[in-house]
């Protein structure tokens, strides 16, 4: 709901800037103006087409999500989406991974001194490559390679990583992190490979 409120104001305030633009443009009395004019706000209203990422709508609507929550929170939030849109995950499941991911990635970034997640999705090597590097000024807990959380009451708390590895596991997935002590980047990776099956019987 607060994705889509914030696209609704983002496209009432486009439409409003429309408005405005075409008046402006309505005065020039030569086509150079005009071309100079539209070249000049072009790149503002391409800059809020933030939907349309890859191919799959549950994966644009997730990291358009934490583009909104990172903008309000000041947090940078770097995304590339190549070659792969993990479409073959079922949306619920795709979900439960990346939002926790995601939250875990941007509550750690939140409290960090440099404020950036970045987020990457590839296919190398018939494997889909999803990274998330996120700025996180102490090492994680952990214990054997599992991570536990760092809030007080961890009978509510330390979840995510759970849902996070059950959901990879489910399907076929490996998920592996490590922890950059002279950058203090906490670097998270999952690799998926797409099942195909054989239509022979």
């Amino acid at each position: 709901m607060e994705i889509l409120q914030h696209h609704n104001d983002e496209l009432q305030m486009v439409f409003h800037d429309t408005k405005n633009h075409y008046t402006a443009i309505s005065s020039f009395d030569n086509i150079e103006d005009v071309r100079a004019y539209i070249s000049k706000i072009y790149p503002e209203l391409e800059e809020k087409n933030t939907i349309r990422i890859s191919n799959n709508k549950i994966l644009d609507l997730i990291i358009s999500k934490y583009i909104v929550a990172c903008r309000n929170k000041h947090i940078s939030f770097d995304y590339e989406v190549k070659t792969a849109n993990l479409d073959y995950i079922d949306d619920t499941e795709l979900s439960m991974i990346l939002n926790n991911v995601l939250d875990n990635a941007m509550e750690a970034a939140d409290i960090s001194k440099d404020r950036c997640i970045e987020f990457s999705l590839r296919h190398i090597n018939n494997m889909d490559v999803l990274s998330v590097v996120n700025s996180c000024d102490n090492p994680p807990r952990h214990h054997n390679g599992k991570l536990f959380t760092t809030k007080f009451d961890t009978s509510n708390h330390g979840f995510g990583s759970r849902i996070i590895e059950k959901y990879v596991k489910k399907n076929n997935g490996k998920y592996e992190w490590f922890y950059d002590d002279a950058q203090r980047r906490f670097h998270l990776t999952i690799l998926f490979q797409k099942n195909i099956k054989s239509d022979a019987l």
